[in-house]
């Protein structure tokens, strides 16, 4: 029933908030998130679904999730339900001779937003297989766009 469905979306939605509440962001934020760029994001890029949770607030934890593991132990572990599809990505092909397109954000990789590698599968990028699924078109890539290291 596709009304089941979208209350089970907004339910799995609310969990992925709670949990971003509850979590403390790592320690060496400022080294992999550019904390101090993240703004408001317009409301002619959002959708319905950015009004059900606090992107201002916990964009950078988003973020610090999409980065490979920096400095302390807790930035490799993810927050929330975005680690729960990593089964469903891999194996990664490095990219080394001409970019590649990501099909989820359309950035291309290799760079700092996208990495280095691309999902066999999927042909989306290594840092879009690590953002949670509900984020996507221009928050996805103004999320991306916050990194500072792969």
């Amino acid at each position: 029933n596709l009304k089941d469905r979208f209350h089970n979306l907004k339910r799995q939605l609310g969990r992925e908030e709670d949990a971003r509440s509850r979590a403390s962001p790592p320690k060496n934020i400022d080294d992999i998130v550019h904390v101090g760029k993240i703004r408001n994001i317009p409301s002619f890029l959002t959708t319905k679904i950015e009004d059900m949770w606090d992107v201002q607030g916990h964009i950078g934890i988003i973020v610090a999730n999409t980065v490979e593991g920096e400095g302390d132990e807790k930035s490799n572990e993810p927050v929330g339900e975005e680690g729960r599809h990593r089964d469903f990505f891999g194996p990664f092909i490095p990219i080394e001779d001409s970019p590649v397109q990501c099909l989820r954000c359309g950035l291309f990789a290799p760079s700092l937003q996208c990495g280095t590698e691309i999902c066999s599968k999927t042909k989306w990028c290594k840092s879009c297989t690590k953002a949670p699924m509900h984020i996507g078109g221009s928050v996805l890539r103004e999320c991306l766009s916050l990194r500072k290291v792969n």
